[in-house]
């Protein structure tokens, strides 16, 4: 059996998306006045957002490693092509530049919502 990874809330619409079992978290049902739907303020929605956008963002980090490694270039800076030091990517397995780039460019994996990480 494989796993839908897929998120659950519907970017385009802003709506949400039934979960596997039929239910819907987070659905928007009568008065839309309130502060809180089903239990959950506008904050907490935000900060849920904002995590799954981080988790997002790191998954694709992994993804852009796992096709680096699969094409033979994972360990190498993209910006100069020397290779990156086995310390470096033991830190930080997703790193995309070595540390003299890093220090250049000002980050090792592009900015988003997982933000800079320099190893």
């Amino acid at each position: 059996m494989q796993t839908d990874w897929s998120p659950r809330h519907d970017d385009a619409t802003g709506g949400s998306v039934p979960n596997p079992d039929g239910s819907v978290h987070g659905a928007v049902t009568g008065d839309t006045t309130d502060d809180a739907v089903d239990g959950v303020t506008p904050d907490e929605e935000d900060l849920h957002r904002s995590a799954v956008d981080a988790v997002d963002g790191l998954l694709d980090e992994v993804e852009r490693a796992l096709t680096r490694l699969d094409d033979g270039t994972y360990g190498r800076c993209e910006t100069c092509g020397s290779p990156i030091d086995d310390e470096r990517l033991a830190e930080l397995p997703i790193v995309r530049t070595c540390g003299s780039c890093d220090e250049v460019g000002g980050g090792s994996v592009a900015p988003g919502p997982v933000g800079s990480f320099s190893a």
